[in-house]
């Protein structure tokens, strides 16, 4: 059974570019977002000194266990009360997500086209989508 939010996701990913970087007030890069958990780790847990050499936490924890970093940067945006998505074109809030689909989805189609460079006229009722890894090809019409 799909959950709202994977369906949210479904259609957020069928939205162009151009349309969610309008729509998204708090669109931070993946570079972002990174910088502020590594200063956000590196404030907390203070430098380490080892053989008279000083290292960042962030950086220990990025190189010796990446996969763990993966996780701790999940778990600081759990932590800010934001859930970052990663998208192809950066991260972007739960929130921000949704506002954005709600938006697409009231865009008449008209200005739809336009977005997705579509001069297909106003009366094609065709519905889907030319993607292979959805099933909104199979809606019907």
């Amino acid at each position: 059974m799909r959950t709202r939010f994977q369906a949210m996701l479904d259609t957020f990913n069928h939205i162009p570019a151009e349309f969610i970087e309008e729509c998204a007030p708090n669109y931070k890069s993946e570079d972002a977002v990174k910088r502020a958990f590594d200063d956000y780790l590196d404030d907390c847990e203070g430098p380490v000194t080892v053989a008279g050499q000083r290292f960042w936490p962030s950086d220990i924890l990025k190189n010796c266990d990446p996969i763990a970093y993966g996780e701790e940067l999940r778990n600081y945006s759990d932590l800010n009360n934001q859930l970052w998505i990663d998208t192809p074109d950066g991260w972007l809030t739960a929130d921000d997500v949704d506002n954005i689909v709600d938006a697409w989805e009231v865009l008449p189609d008209k200005e739809q086209n336009m977005y997705l460079g579509d001069d297909a006229d106003d009366n094609n009722d065709e519905g889907g989508c030319d993607c292979d890894d959805c099933d909104c090809n199979d809606k019907e019409v």
